[in-house]
């Protein structure tokens, strides 16, 4: 594990398929350190290109009023990436989900998430473990005792809670070797700033309070903030 750098990641979605025109509403990253410590967070609603169903506003609370004025996740390609500069594993809970969607808008640039980075999926490391019944993240987040306040379905509350479970189960799991290719490789340019105006539903004071719930420990107090810029 010397050396690798993790950013565990959530996405909320207007519905279940790219591939009917479903898009990305809501994008949550933590990146952690070798001793899994916070190094820096992500959390920004995105306007999913569509609608939303009434099954995914059931969800996670999202409405189109919420994103009516966000940036696509198309339009954010460019600075999400520069967030995950020198980033070795992305790590998701039901991985295959997320990268779905995320291969959708990189296929666009010849590339994929297995291109870029080593993948680790945390739902399926548990399923061979079989550590519970099942192996959803609030069932998981009980067996290893990871508690909060802060309701699921928040893109950044799952990933926080993702990171926990990472750290818990790291003593178990064989990290796969790093790819070691870099962002401008892939000809997206220079390491860039998010577009503004960028929303969050997370405030920092409430990141900070989530980070503390989760057990969760910052590299340096002053990375974990703001939530949606590359500072």
């Amino acid at each position: 594990m010397s050396g690798n750098v993790y950013a565990v990641i959530d996405i909320e979605t207007s519905g279940l398929s790219p591939r009917m025109g479903d898009g990305i509403c809501e994008i949550g990253a933590v990146v952690l350190n070798e001793r899994f410590e916070v190094k820096r967070c992500l959390s920004l609603l995105l306007h999913p290109g569509c609608r939303m169903s009434w099954n995914a506003i059931s969800v996670h609370r999202i409405s189109d009023a919420a994103v009516r004025d966000c940036p696509s996740f198309r339009q954010i390609l460019p600075g999400f990436l520069s967030f995950l500069h020198g980033v070795t594993h992305l790590v998701a809970h039901n991985l295959s989900f997320e990268t779905r969607f995320l291969n959708d808008v990189l296929c666009e640039h010849g590339v994929g998430v297995a291109d870029l980075f080593s993948t680790v999926c945390t739902m399926r490391h548990a399923r061979s473990l079989k550590l519970a019944d099942n192996a959803r993240l609030a069932t998981l987040m009980q067996h290893f005792g990871i508690q909060t306040t802060f309701g699921m379905h928040a893109a950044l509350v799952d990933a926080a809670a993702t990171s926990m479970l990472l750290q818990k189960m790291s003593g178990s799991l064989q990290f796969p070797v790093p790819r070691g290719v870099s962002v401008p490789s892939i000809g997206l340019g220079k390491l860039c700033r998010l577009p503004d105006p960028c929303v969050s539903r997370t405030s920092e004071s409430d990141l900070r309070r989530l980070l503390q719930q989760m057990g969760l420990t910052a590299a340096r107090a002053d990375h974990v903030v703001p939530l949606n810029s590359l500072q």
